[in-house]
């Protein structure tokens, strides 16, 4: 989380308030990796905070938050091994 509050220009105790509130307020929910390091949090928008965002919710054909995030991952040894 911290990698991604930097990208958003907010500090950690800013980053880990909003994602409390957002949590708090059931607009996400916390979606958590394991890994051989440790862990990732991935946050996945709630229904209500589908709405929010104006969309009916989450796209149907590219598998959950969880999926998603190891095609990335994938994708990303891929690239950088130059095998794609």
């Amino acid at each position: 989380m911290t990698q991604r509050y930097s990208q958003l220009g907010l500090s950690r105790r800013e980053g880990t308030a909003l994602k409390e509130m957002l949590v708090r307020d059931e607009l996400v929910r916390e979606v958590f990796v394991s890994l051989p390091g440790g862990r990732v949090t991935l946050l996945e928008p709630t229904e209500q905070g589908w709405k929010i965002l104006g969309a009916e919710g989450p796209p149907t054909r590219h598998g959950g938050p969880v999926h998603r995030f190891w095609v990335a991952k994938i994708g990303e040894h891929l690239e950088a091994d130059g095998s794609t």
